[in-house]
């Protein structure tokens, strides 16, 4: 396993946004737990362009590059009635594509789904991912959402570990 997923389990906590049934408080909790409503313009516009670029994503993922790596993407899963969300986004790696469908390994804890934990395997429909990323030379090149999520934190309230992987993004046009 690469050093990029192993950072996502480290702010796994902050990396998944799911939609809420009921309204969500304006006031983002001090709580590093994150509940983004998906109607945030924002992220609907940075899921539009990630499955506009899917195409480059999958043959970059399929011939990666000198120095590329870790290649994963964000995906909705359903999550549980009783959690009060109607799904949750979980980042998968380890990729593959068997007998027509694709597959990857949860980089996240789930915390709305109790069907899954970290580390399965689960099946996921590729043309409704909401994010994609990978590394290039340390850099990580996609990844917009969290970029997105990362500088919803006051800059005084990150930590260190948070500032440095902040400054490993390259930007992108889908999110300058």
């Amino acid at each position: 396993m690469g050093k990029l997923p192993g950072i996502l389990l480290l702010f796994a906590v902050l990396l998944f946004s799911c939609e809420k049934k009921a309204q969500i408080p304006a006031a983002i909790p001090r709580d590093p737990t994150l509940a983004l409503s998906q109607s945030d313009e924002i992220l609907r516009e940075i899921s539009l362009r990630a499955r506009e670029e899917l195409p480059v994503f999958i043959r970059k993922m399929q011939n990666p590059g000198l120095g590329e790596g870790d290649f994963m993407v964000k995906h909705p899963f359903p999550a549980d009635e009783r959690s009060g969300f109607r799904y949750e986004e979980l980042w998968l790696g380890e990729i593959r594509f068997d007998h027509g469908r694709y597959s990857g390994v949860l980089v996240n804890q789930p915390y709305h789904i109790s069907a899954y934990k970290a580390g399965d395997r689960v099946f996921f429909a590729i043309d409704d991912i909401s994010d994609w990323m990978y590394t290039q030379d340390g850099q990580i090149i996609g990844g917009d959402s969290i970029r997105y999520l990362i500088e919803g934190i006051p800059e005084l309230d990150r930590d260190a570990a948070t500032s440095a992987w902040y400054e490993r993004f390259v930007p992108s046009s889908a999110y300058p």
